[in-house]
Parts: structure tokens; C-alpha cells; sequence
């Protein structure tokens, strides 16, 4: 019996060590991710049989977010190499879409609460998007006790589309008539012209992308707790763009207030012109970033760890150009073969709750994550919207 229990405490001890030390040396791994969040409808509600619109209710629990959506999703693959002491490098290469749209809080107000006589109602909807393609490698050196991780990257956009003119107005008259209208121009630029597939370069197009470099530096300010800095995205060589796609659509509506409902059909005029396409080159740059974070270890152990993280973000594709990411994770690492983590974190303007799961055979990992996510915080806990994130390790 104490020759078994010896060899218990051995083998534990073993994979302790072990646990100190990366989960494999050699690693080849894929990832995909995909979410989706609103700041209002839950899940629940839109699976209903009949789904009913209380737009008095909603306006007021939109606590002045407006009516926001939002799209996210990931794909890539990577390979690294880590020597189990003071340095690793890596290569990767992943593509990432993302979109955004917001109907504004005074629309919704209008439509929940009425209009007053003789008054002209005008605001602007959100609305951006962009896809990207990037490739590059990192390398990370322990210098001074400091791990350094120098990160370039090649980045390519696919299509991006920032703060286009999306505008309504309602003027309200004495005679009880109601003038409604709305504009749209938004300018989409993508790495080739559409109209002529023919004229499609390979080498015309990679010349169109650009270069940036994230660095990152970590620092054991303590046994048990670790600091780190990031800046991401830092520019060198922007991507430059010179297809534009100019969209353009009008709409207008007339009628009496009492009659709003019967008219729409025959009083609505409406204008969507065909994309024009013009030679206007743009210079297009990633989102950029400053962000701090933490490990901290309240035990002296691998198997709970605290971190959080604090970030800028400078981001042009977003109505938000400026804004704040943060967030707390707690991890239960057990021996390395099972990760468990839970957190929560305010990441492009999304309120994100997530629980995550990693089983790790040595030769192979597994990856699995839920995200339940809302523009408002209560409702990211209600199925406003959802993330799935997937990936599998394979390595030595």
C-alpha cells in the first residue's frame, strides 16, 4: 500500500512539473469561431410562434444603446515551436469578418412614443464592416527575466466598409401629414473590380496589402503574478485599396398620420440607383490596440489562475471609433489535461460571458468554447446573442 501511494505522489509530482513547462513543443492547430449578438430580441422570443413587438417596451429597456446587431467570425490555422526554456517562434495565418449595425435610440423613441406637431425628427443609423486575410510569424525571447514576443504580420483587406451616410427624417405638419425619408451612400472597397473577373491578379492584389506588427512584453512581478503589455496592429506599411464601390439609395414617404398604415403601399417612393465604381484608392489600417493584462495564482498553483485585462482600442470600422475592452477569466487547470475557464469581458462594445473547455491528450488537444454575448449587460446573460469557438492542437 506505501509502495502504491509513493507512486501516486511520483507520478503526480511528474505531471506537476510537467504542468510548469508548455503543453507541447511542436504544435500544429486550427481555430474557428463564429457569434452573433442584439441588444434587445432574446433567442427565446424569436422562436416563438407568433413573435410580438412591444416597441413602447423596448424602447425603454434599450437603456439608450439603440437597436444594435452585431456579426463576428474566424478562421486559421497556425504552427509553433517552443523550446521549453527562453525562446519559441511561430507561423500563422488566419481570416477574420466583422459587422456591425445600429438603428438609433431617438427612432426608436419616435416610433414607441409618438411625434409632436410642427417637429423634425432626423438622426443616423451605424453601420461598418470589413474582412481581412493575414499571414506572418512571431518569435519570443526571454531577456532579463522579461519574455519579449515580436509579432509581424501581413494583412490583406478583403472588404471594408467604414461610417457610411445612413440618415432617416420625419417632419411631422398642423395638418396631421407626416413627411418621411431616408438616404444611404456608403462606399465598399474590395482588392479587385467586380465588373471585369478577367482582369483578376493574384499578384496585383497581395500588392495591395500591408504590414503591421504587434510587440508584446511579460514580467513576473511575483512568483504568483505575472503582468503583460501588448500593442497590437502597430502600422508600417498600410494596405491601400483603389476599388470603390459607390452604393446610393433613397426612399420617401407622404401621408396623414391617421391614415399611416393604409397608405404605406401607395405613398412610398423609393430610388436605389446601381453601384458606381470608381478608381479611388484608400489607405486602410487594423484596428490598434493597448492593452494589460495579469496572471495571478492566489494559490502558488497552476490549477486556479485569475487574469485579467484592461485594453484602448482604436477602431475606424466601428460608429465608435475609441472605446474601452475589458474583462476577468478564472482558469482550473488540472494537471494540463483539463482546462476549464469561465469569464467575462466588455470586447467590441459586446458584453461576452464565456465558459470554455480544453481536454489535452499530449499528442492532441481539444478545444471548445460557448459565448452567451449582448451590446447590454443584463441581456448577455438572457441568449441575446451567441459565440461558438472550436479548436483542435496536434503536436509533440
Amino acid at each position: 500500500m506505501k509502495r502504491l501511494l509513493l507512486l501516486i505522489l511520483l507520478g503526480c509530482a511528474a505531471v506537476l512539473q510537467a504542468a510548469d513547462k508548455p503543453r507541447r513543443f511542436g504544435e500544429l492547430g486550427v481555430n474557428a469561431r463564429a457569434s452573433f449578438a442584439n441588444s434587445y430580441l432574446r433567442t427565446v422570443d424569436v422562436l416563438q410562434e407568433t413573435l410580438t413587438l412591444d416597441f413602447s417596451k423596448t424602447s425603454d429597456e434599450l437603456n439608450h444603446l439603440g437597436l444594435g446587431m452585431f456579426m463576428d467570425s474566424q478562421g486559421g490555422a497556425y504552427f509553433t515551436f517552443n523550446s521549453g526554456t527562453t525562446w519559441a517562434f511561430g507561423l500563422f495565418a488566419n481570416a477574420d469578418v466583422m459587422g456591425q449595425f445600429l438603428v438609433p435610440q431617438s427612432l426608436m423613441d419616435l416610433i414607441s412614443k409618438g411625434n409632436k406637431i410642427d417637429k423634425t425628427y432626423s438622426d443616423n443609423f451605424g453601420l461598418g464592416a470589413a474582412a481581412f486575410f493575414e499571414a506572418g510569424a512571431w518569435f519570443s525571447k526571454d531577456i532579463e527575466r522579461i519574455r519579449f514576443t515580436f509579432r509581424p504580420a501581413y494583412y490583406l483587406p478583403l472588404a471594408y466598409m467604414s461610417s457610411p451616410l445612413a440618415r432617416y427624417s420625419l417632419i411631422t405638419q398642423r395638418d396631421g401629414t407626416v413627411n418621411i425619408s431616408g438616404d444611404l451612400s456608403a462606399d465598399v472597397y474590395l482588392p479587385s473590380s467586380l465588373d471585369d473577373m478577367s482582369s483578376f491578379n493574384v499578384d496585383d492584389i497581395l500588392n495591395k496589402g500591408g504590414i503591421d506588427l504587434t510587440l508584446r512584453a511579460e514580467y513576473p512581478l511575483r512568483h504568483n503574478l505575472t503582468v503583460g503589455a501588448t500593442l497590437v496592429h502597430i502600422p508600417f506599411f498600410p494596405a491601400q485599396l483603389d476599388h470603390r464601390y459607390n452604393m446610393t439609395g433613397s426612399f420617401s414617404f407622404k401621408s396623414d398620420m391617421k391614415n399611416i398604415i393604409s397608405d404605406i403601399g401607395d405613398g412610398l417612393t423609393y430610388e436605389f440607383p446601381e453601384s458606381e465604381a470608381s478608381d479611388t484608392e484608400k489607405v486602410i489600417l487594423r484596428p490598434f490596440k493597448i492593452g494589460f493584462d495579469a496572471v495571478y495564482r492566489p494559490f502558488d498553483r497552476r490549477i486556479f489562475s485569475l487574469k485579467p485585462n484592461l485594453g484602448l482600442v482604436f477602431n475606424s470600422i466601428y460608429d465608435t471609433p475609441v472605446y474601452a475592452d475589458f474583462g476577468l477569466t478564472a482558469e482550473f487547470n488540472i494537471f494540463s489535461i483539463l482546462v476549464l475557464d469561465a469569464g467575462t469581458h466588455y470586447e467590441d462594445l459586446i458584453w461576452k460571458e464565456r465558459l470554455g473547455l480544453a481536454l489535452n491528450f499530449r499528442i492532441i488537444e481539444f478545444d471548445v468554447g460557448l459565448t452567451l454575448q449582448s451590446q447590454d449587460f443584463v441581456k448577455s446573460f438572457n441568449g441575446a446573442g451567441y459565440g461558438v469557438d472550436l479548436g483542435v492542437r496536434l503536436g509533440f
